[in-house]
């Protein structure tokens, strides 16, 4: 499953310099990674409507615990159906199953910060990550409006890319500024 995440960034990566000499090549090569990740993911529906889940685990900073890991159960696999409905009501209904299994992605995320955060600051820390989501997106949505208008598509993704590029370089190389619990004992759900 990282092999899709590296393709999509290597083809983001080659789109704005494809995009410069053909617009039809660009647009096929955009294609490949989302279609053969969606035919994988189609090839793996019956297994996982069965109960069976696909994951992969990436350690990201093994001192403290945490890995990036990659999942395919039935909330990815129904956001990975958002791509076939072809209606209005389709989409809707996709979108209505893929966000009932919003919920366990909301707690574990709300965990992970109770862990992550020093004792007595995780309602801090969770209001920061709300603020930063909240302003990243808005800022990011104006932006990238604005630089489709001005400079066209492919500048658009191309800033789009570097942009994430820095920030994961720069939590990569923050990671081991977290301090490290020394026990997990004292870790509790907040108001708890």
């Amino acid at each position: 499953m990282l092999a899709f995440v590296l393709a999509h960034l290597l083809v983001a990566l080659v789109l704005p310099v494809v995009a410069r000499r053909s617009t039809g090549a660009a647009f096929a090569i955009a294609a490949v990674p989302p279609a053969a990740a969606l035919v994988w993911v189609l090839a793996r529906a019956g297994a996982v409507l069965g109960g069976e889940v696909s994951e992969q685990r990436v350690p990201w900073a093994p001192s403290l615990g945490l890995e990036l890991t990659f999942r395919l159960d039935p909330l990815a696999l129904l956001i990975a159906l958002l791509a076939v409905p072809t209606t209005l009501w389709g989409l809707c209904l996709a979108l209505l199953a893929a966000g009932s299994f919003i919920t366990p992605q909301s707690t574990a995320h709300s965990v992970a910060i109770e862990i992550a955060a020093p004792q007595g600051t995780a309602t801090e820390a969770f209001g920061w990550v709300v603020t930063s989501v909240t302003l990243g997106s808005a800022i990011g949505q104006s932006a990238s409006g604005q630089l489709v208008e001005l400079s066209g598509p492919p500048t658009s993704f191309a800033t789009a890319s570097a942009v994430g590029l820095v920030l994961a370089a720069v939590l990569w190389f923050r990671r081991r500024r977290l301090v490290p619990a020394t026990s997990r004992s004292d870790v509790g759900l907040a108001g708890v």
